[in-house]
């Protein structure tokens, strides 16, 4: 067996799980879980994704007419420019633990508008059956282990009033 194609395998059947998961909850709760396939009110400023995110992006954009792979490579290269140049000598892979987590967080701060060099002219992804676990999770709270609660960025959950139960 090839581990690599086993491991990626295992990777979208979990991705898999998650997203029946998320759906059933969502059709349990309408009301409460604001997320859907064509909203992109989250999909804005850079984020941190696994390499198995970054192996499974590049399998989605490869699935795209030239012309769509062109223009998400002209603007993502913009955006990495854009990075490049508020944090200068941040070079590939763009790791950021060579950065640190306090000037990551000041350069994603600073580019919180931008969006997602994935989204088309009509701001819905256009590799959504391969977006990476954060955009699967990010309009879910989390409870941790020891009962704490993490916030999600879902900058439209206010206007669903059940959320905060």
């Amino acid at each position: 067996m090839n581990a690599p194609t086993d491991a990626r395998a295992a990777y979208r059947a979990l991705l898999e799980r998650l997203t029946a998961w998320f759906d059933q909850g969502r059709r349990d709760h309408p009301d409460v879980i604001p997320c859907h396939e064509g909203c992109s009110a989250c999909c804005h400023g850079p984020f941190d994704i696994s390499v198995a995110d970054a192996e499974l992006i590049e399998g989605g954009i490869r699935g795209l007419p030239e012309s769509d792979w062109l223009e998400v490579r002209r603007r993502a290269e913009g955006l990495v420019a854009r990075m490049e140049a508020l944090e200068p000598g941040w070079a590939a892979p763009h790791a950021i633990a060579d950065l640190g987590e306090a000037r990551f967080d000041r350069l994603t701060e600073a580019l919180a508008a931008e969006p997602c060099p994935l989204l088309d002219p009509a701001g819905r992804c256009r590799i959504y059956a391969d977006r990476p676990l954060v955009c699967r999770l990010i309009g879910l709270g989390m409870r941790t282990p020891a009962g704490g609660i993490i916030q999600n960025a879902c900058p439209i959950q206010d206007r669903f009033p059940g959320y905060a139960e």
